[in-house]
């Protein structure tokens, strides 16, 4: 039995909410907005910038898969800095649909990230 997409939006994000306070929970509920105004990875750079790694990273994780971006060679899995270089650069490259893609695909997990967080506050 397989899950659907959005199931499996849920099962990360859960994962990612386990433990979050009320800043995490503050901060993810304006993360779908501030990527709608300024878009996927000005909002990345500014939470990196401000060290929300919480908020930032399960993004990036989920974005990366969902666009099958391969860490880089001998690239350590668990450098936050790696993964989101890595991520930038997909994205910068990236043609128009892809880019759209990958904002969608961070619009879902972020809503997901967010609903999680209110219901586990």
């Amino acid at each position: 039995m397989s899950r659907t997409l959005d199931q499996e939006r849920a099962a990360f994000a859960w994962k990612r909410t386990e433990g979050c306070d009320a800043e995490f929970g503050r901060r993810i509920s304006g993360t779908p907005a501030l990527i709608m105004q300024n878009g996927l990875m000005q909002a990345l750079a500014y939470y990196k910038e401000k060290g929300h790694v919480r908020v930032w990273q399960p993004i990036a994780e989920w974005v990366a898969k969902s666009m099958q971006l391969e860490p880089p060679r001998g690239a350590d899995p668990q450098n936050q800095d790696e993964l989101f270089c890595s991520l930038m650069k997909k994205l910068q490259d990236a043609e128009a649909d892809q880019l759209l893609f990958a904002t969608e695909e961070a619009l879902a997990i972020a809503e997901w990230l967010r609903r999680w967080a209110k219901a586990r506050a």
